[in-house]
């Protein structure tokens, strides 16, 4: 990224054909008398820097509950994956946003009762929760859902988001990937949905699609 305080514009223009002006392999500029009352065409550089400085808005504080699975096919490359991706979304919270971390296989164990501010300490703890717990059990999208849904009251700020870290393959309850998008567009408490898909067998078209219904974003990853 390019760190400038103001813009600039820089303007150069040549006439190619000048070669008796051409000196130690420098460009003849049209700024230098020409050799001759010819006329010739020429042609020009022109670039700019257009980087000024804005005042800094303030941003708004957002809510963010994060569903994280850790059933057993989560394992190995994946899990370090996973550990990457959230302490990535927990890092660029601010003081002012607030979280709740829910890890979700056949159960689902939330990092505490209510959600906490996000600071160091809280994310921290957060942190050392996920890596504390054991990968077991299969992986219930739709009870994983409904615990967080519940806790959506509890948010206190206008801007909320759901953030899913998973390989996105259901394998308790409801499987079929239609109907899970249906009973999240239909319980969905307005949470704008980022999934983010681990893995190279990713459920890409699940992930996708619940974060087209709720104006969200989607992105994976692959475990190297």
């Amino acid at each position: 990224r390019i760190d400038s305080g103001e813009s600039s514009l820089y303007f150069l223009p040549f006439r190619g054909s000048e070669r008796n002006l051409r000196g130690g392999a420098q460009p003849v500029t049209a700024f230098q008398a020409p050799a001759s009352i010819k006329k010739e065409n020429g042609y020009f550089w022109l670039s700019a820097v257009l980087n000024e400085k804005q005042p800094k808005q303030e941003r708004e504080a957002k809510s963010l509950l994060i569903l994280v699975d850790t059933s057993s096919s989560m394992r190995w490359e994946k899990l370090e994956r996973t550990h990457e991706a959230l302490e990535y979304f927990l890092r660029h919270l601010t003081n002012e946003d607030e979280f709740l971390l829910l890890l979700f296989h056949q159960e689902v164990k939330p990092f505490g009762a209510t959600p906490v501010r996000a600071i160091p300490e809280n994310i921290d703890r957060a942190l050392d929760f996920f890596k504390s717990q054991y990968l077991m059990g299969g992986t219930d999208f739709q009870k994983a859902f409904e615990e967080a849904f519940r806790h959506s009251a509890q948010l206190q700020n206008r801007e909320r988001y759901l953030v899913t870290i998973t390989d996105g393959n259901p394998t308790l309850t409801e499987l079929q990937s239609r109907k899970l998008v249906d009973f999240f567009q239909k319980t969905n408490p307005k949470l704008r949905a980022f999934s983010f898909g681990i893995g190279s067998d990713t459920n890409r078209n699940l992930l996708a699609e619940l974060a087209s219904r709720s104006n969200g974003y989607f992105d994976w990853a692959t475990e190297i």
